[in-house]
C-alpha cells in the first residue's frame, strides 16, 4: 500500500517523509506484534526512503534525525533476532548521527532523549552478547543524559521511562 502512495505522490519530499514516517511506525508495531520479517521488510523500505531524503536533503534535521530512528529501530530488531553484528551496525549509524545532531543543536531535548535511546538500546544488545562491561558504559551513558534531560527540561514520562530502563540495564548488566 506504501509502496503505491510513495510511487504515486513521492516527488515531494515532505509527503515523502510522511510515508517513510509511516512505514516506520507500522514497522514498530508490526515488531511489538510479533512478526519479525514483517517489521524488517518495513524497516527497511523506511530506511531507504530516509536514506533517500538525506542523500537529497543533507542540511535537514528532521530527515536526519528520522533516519537515526530507523537505524535504532533495525537495530532493536536485529538484537532481537540475534543478528548482533548487524544490530551494532545499525546502531552505531544512529550514534553517529545523533551525535552530530546534538552538536549541531546542543540545547534540543528531543535529540538528546533520542540519543539516550540509542545508547540503552546499545546496551541492551550488549547484555544479550554478555558484554557487561560495555552494557554498562552504554546503559550509564543513556542514564546520564535522560538524568540531564530531567533536571534541565520539563520533565516528560518518556524521560522517566528512559532514565528507568537504563538503570534496569545497569542492575543487570552488574
Amino acid at each position: 500500500y506504501y509502496q503505491q502512495l510513495i510511487a504515486q505522490d513521492g516527488r515531494e519530499a515532505h509527503v515523502r517523509q510522511e510515508l517513510a514516517s509511516a512505514i516506520l511506525r507500522v514497522g514498530r508495531i508490526t515488531s511489538a506484534a510479533g512478526s519479525k520479517p514483517e517489521a524488517l521488510a518495513a524497516f527497511e523500505q523506511a530506511l531507504a526512503a530516509f536514506e533517500e531524503l538525506v542523500d537529497e536533503h543533507p542540511e535537514s534535521a528532521q530527515y536526519r534525525g528520522d533516519l537515526a530512528l530507523a537505524h535504532r529501530s533495525m537495530g532493536v530488531l536485529e538484537g532481537e533476532r540475534r543478528r548482533f553484528d548487524k544490530a551494532r551496525e545499525h546502531l552505531d549509524q544512529a550514534l553517529e548521527i545523533e551525535r552530530r545532531l546534538i552538536a549541531e543543536q546542543p540545547g534540543k531535548a528531543e535529540c538528546q532523549y533520542d540519543l539516550a535511546e540509542t545508547w540503552r538500546a546499545l546496551g541492551d544488545v550488549q547484555l544479550q552478547q554478555s558484554l557487561h562491561g560495555a552494557a554498562i558504559e552504554s546503559f550509564g551513558k543513556g542514564a546520564e543524559l535522560a538524568k540531564q534531560l530531567l533536571q534541565a527540561a520539563d520533565p516528560t514520562v518518556a524521560y522517566r521511562r528512559c532514565l528507568s530502563r537504563c538503570d534496569r540495564g545497569l542492575s543487570a548488566a552488574h
